[in-house]
């Protein structure tokens, strides 16, 4: 099961690569609508004229998707209280699959933090 810690990296490998870390941006795909039908959500992908629909789990995340979290931050939302909670480690483990999926549907896209510049010693 996935451990989510600060330099932590989940990477799945499926019709894409996607690498996930605490830090990525998840974001709503481009041309993606999405509309409430009772308590699930419909997806509309514009760009390929396919629709989804999603049951509640899978709408609480898109729900959380919509305000561009963090890997870091959606996993915290959707399952809060103790990072060492069952829970918690249940949605680091269902999380990634299911943003895979969404992925390689062109549903969502994920933006890496920008790396760190490193500092080099000069000598003198």
């Amino acid at each position: 099961m996935p451990q989510l810690h600060e330099e932590s990296q989940i990477t799945i490998d499926g019709q894409s690569r996607l690498v996930l870390d605490k830090g990525s941006v998840v974001q709503v795909g481009i041309g993606v609508e999405s509309m409430d039908v009772d308590d699930e959500m419909v997806l509309y992908d514009t760009l390929r004229n396919q629709s989804y629909r999603l049951n509640a789990a899978a709408t609480t995340i898109w729900r959380l998707l919509t305000k561009g979290p963090t890997f870091g931050q959606l996993v915290a939302d959707f399952a809060p209280g103790a990072e060492s909670s069952t829970a918690s480690h249940e949605a680091e483990a269902a999380l990634p699959a299911f943003l895979t999926d969404l992925a390689d549907r062109g549903l969502i896209g994920v933006v890496q933090p920008a790396a760190r510049p490193t500092v080099q010693p000069t000598g003198k």
